[in-house]
């Protein structure tokens, strides 16, 4: 049986400057999936990582499964048919959350 994830951060936990560092740069490389593998209309620069994949951005259910592949090969998880959902993949910052509770925590 594999372990479970934990959930990353944890409710009320504050980020240090280098998970909110790490936040930035997940968030950063969908940006530039989103651009340049998917085509999207929006430039980087303007894309406000709360608003909806699906009705500002344009994503259709191909476009879903492709950035779903791509953020399993760039971040090394695999996202499971239960974590593939509208709630998890409604915005940039949604994938952000979904991305640092499947990687695994690790200490220094």
């Amino acid at each position: 049986m594999a372990a479970a994830h934990r959930p990353f951060p944890e409710p009320g936990h504050r980020l240090s400057p280098l998970e909110r560092q790490y936040q930035v740069n997940i968030a950063e490389k969908i940006k530039e999936v989103l651009a340049n593998d998917l085509f999207v209309e929006v430039p980087v620069d303007e894309m406000n990582e709360e608003e909806s994949l699906r009705d500002i951005f344009g994503l259709d259910s191909l476009g879903f499964v492709e950035l779903r592949v791509q953020c399993e090969n760039i971040f090394g998880v695999t996202i499971s048919d239960d974590e593939f959902s509208p709630e998890n993949f409604s915005s940039i910052a949604a994938i952000t959350g979904l991305i640092q509770r499947l990687t695994p925590k690790t200490t220094t």
